[in-house]
């Protein structure tokens, strides 16, 4: 859910200003408005810029120092920045600052000297101050490089050549010119450097034994991380204080400064108790429509880990409804039925865990995900018959599997199986569609909600009357004709439709037939009346005709678009057994050698199935929600995030 927000205005005196904005960032729960007309945005804009850029230089360090640290295990007891004398952390940030510097110089340097060899080895060891002295002589030394044909087929009247390398059908040969000129167009000529191979190895030694030294300084500021990591804190809380001080707008001839800033409503009392300390007006309100007021979502344990997945398209604006409530279960169903396999499920569910234990704290609701969305995968794969592509339970026309078991049919009530006219029946579609009908019918039920909390109940109508007319067509067609069953786009007949043992398809008959065709009715009429409420109602019937008909033509899209999650598991799955078979081939003459073989396959191309599996897993659930869901829901979305203006604590 979205938080309510409160706006404050407060207008203080300037001789407290430094102190309420520092009481302010104690606090720590106000979002401040950005001003772009302060007075002192220039000044402290410099402060902000200052600040930010070095926190950001000890953040680099920090990093580079920890690396260094853990990769030679230096066990060094850290020195905290109080107990540096002044200054002396400004000159540990300087000598690093001046270490990179001439680190990257030094590099340059060697990706030089190395081009360079490269170019020459082939030439083998020479003089240049032979070749500088044969050239005061009048002869000159020239280098040229071509293929073995054009080199038998120059013609060298009168030419001193001698022949350095050949490789690969390339011919480097070295001609030397006193009284003429050799001219070819058969040789491309070659420009040496001026050095010699040796100077330029010694070169090459010299920048590493430098580098080395700079590197070996290094460990000698991996007792300063401590220090690093409370500057950086420091200079944090000195950008966010400037940043905030510039959109302090100046009122009154500078004896007053206005601000504007929004906290969580239920913080109201606090903050009026702390405004009350400090000679000021202020004004509490709520928000207006045309306030872009910041977006703080509050949701419980398993909500919450997927807000990340919100934040990847958009913050819902502020009176919207949140929508990661909604799409979090869909996601994880989804997710585990486009990977669909008991083995992939395990693989994911230990990857998950591992990272839990040993991967780094600040990622651990991703690693939560990754479990969650393992044990679904797992459930998922017992539910679709598939164990590393290979049949887990005996259904009717398995021929291979695991298990033989009366419970086995009723486990995996989505795996595929052969009916009596010797057709392959695939549960998995039905169910995908089944799932497409119910986010589709969730996101026009929430749009509705939507709609009525922002303009009214009158707005609200319009996607309720698509709503029922959705409910009526189900209940229609789930009759059908009686005798042979309504076949319907998923092949299966609505009417007798099953779900692990749950009659959804017969739910829809109790309602008499002519039920659904007065929702239908009555839906169209309310499309018709009440589409564009801001409209002539005269007009409306028309534009009706158009929203019926977009409805009518994207409504099949949107939910033919689920059979994706059908689809993906199956090849998925198919591609698995396939894999399997080529394995298994090389031992069907004999365990050995062929086993060698299998194992090294399966576990090649189960990894890279694994992988594709799981990158299409992610890639299309977000699709389903974005795209799909978003799209009936009527998703706005824009939001900003909520920042409060807080003191960063070190940690």
């Amino acid at each position: 859910m979205i938080v309510p927000m409160t706006k404050l205005s407060i207008l203080v005196y300037h001789r407290e200003k430094r102190d309420f904005l520092t009481s302010l960032q104690e606090i720590g729960i106000m979002h401040i408005e950005e001003h772009q007309d302060s007075e002192q945005a220039d000044t402290v804009s410099e402060a902000y810029k200052s600040a930010h850029s070095l926190a950001g230089f000890c953040d680099a360090m920090i990093r580079v120092l920890s690396k260094i640290k853990k990769e030679k295990k230096i066990e060094l007891s850290q020195v905290k920045i109080k107990d540096l004398p002044e200054g002396k952390i400004d000159s540990v940030l300087n000598e690093f600052n001046h270490s990179e510097s001439r680190k990257e110089s030094l590099l340059q340097d060697l990706a030089d000297v190395e081009k360079d060899l490269k170019q020459i080895k082939p030439w083998g060891q020479f003089n240049p101050e032979i070749i500088a002295s044969l050239e005061t002589r009048g002869i000159n030394i020239r280098f040229f490089e071509t293929s073995e044909n054009k080199f038998n087929t120059i013609k060298w009247e009168n030419t001193c050549v001698e022949t350095i390398e050949k490789v690969k059908n390339r011919v480097k040969f070295m001609v030397l010119e006193r009284d003429s000129t050799f001219e070819t167009d058969l040789a491309e000529e070659v420009n040496l450097p001026i050095k010699s191979l040796r100077d330029l190895e010694g070169e090459k030694i010299r920048i590493l034994e430098e580098l080395s030294k700079i590197e070996k300084s290094y460990e000698d500021f991996t007792v300063y991380i401590e220090a690093l990591e409370e500057h950086k804190v420091n200079c944090n809380n000195l950008s966010a204080y400037a940043a905030a001080d510039s959109n302090m707008t100046s009122e009154m001839n500078g004896k007053a400064f206005h601000l504007t800033a929004w906290f969580p409503s239920r913080r109201e009392k606090m903050v009026h108790d702390f405004l009350e300390d400090y000679v000021c007006y202020y004004r509490f309100e709520q928000p207006d429509s045309y306030d872009n007021v910041p977006i703080l979502l509050k949701n419980n344990r398993f909500t919450r880990l997927f807000e990340p997945i919100t934040k990847i398209y958009s913050l819902p604006s502020y009176r919207e409804i949140d929508p990661t409530p909604f799409f979090a279960p869909f996601f994880v169903v989804y997710f585990g039925l486009c990977l669909g396999d008991l083995g992939y499920g395990f693989m994911t569910l230990l990857i998950a865990t591992i990272a839990l234990i040993k991967g780094p704290k600040k990622f651990r609701n991703f690693y939560y995900i990754g479990i969650i969305l393992g044990s679904m995968t797992i459930l998922s794969g017992i539910a679709l018959n598939s164990f590393f592509g290979e049949s887990l339970f005996h259904l009717k026309g398995s021929r291979e599997y695991f298990f033989k078991s009366e419970v086995g049919s009723m486990l995996s009530f989505l795996g595929s199986y052969i009916d009596v006219d010797n057709l392959t029946v695939f549960p998995a579609m039905g169910f995908a569609i089944f799932l497409g009908f119910v986010q589709v019918l969730l996101g026009i039920f929430l749009q509705c909600i939507n709609r009525i909390r922002q303009h009214g109940f009158t707005w609200g109508i319009h996607p309720a009357s698509f709503f029922i007319i959705i409910c009526g067509i189900l209940f229609t067609i789930s009759y059908g004709d009686q005798s042979s069953g309504f076949k319907g786009i998923t092949g299966i007949d609505i009417s007798t439709y099953q779900l692990a043992g749950l009659q959804i398809g017969s739910w829809l008959n109790l309602p008499p037939q002519e039920f659904g065709l007065f929702l239908i009715i009555a839906g169209l009429i309310l499309l018709f009346l009440f589409n564009n409420p801001d409209k002539n109602i005269f007009l409306r019937p028309l534009m009706g005709l158009w929203e019926l008909y977009v409805f009518t033509t994207g409504i099949v899209g949107d939910v033919l678009s689920y059979l994706r999650l059908f689809a993906l598991g199956l090849a998925s799955g198919l591609l698995g057994n396939a894999f399997n078979g080529i394995a298994f081939g090389f031992i069907e003459d004999g365990i050995f050698p062929g086993i060698i073989g299998t194992v090294i396959l399966l576990i090649f191309a189960h990894a890279l199935n694994f992988a594709l599996a799981m990158l299409g897993s992610f890639v299309h659930p977000l699709r389903l929600t974005f795209v799909e869901f978003y799209k009936n829901l009527d998703f706005e979305g824009g939001g900003r995030g909520y920042a409060p203006f807080a003191k960063e604590k070190a940690s």
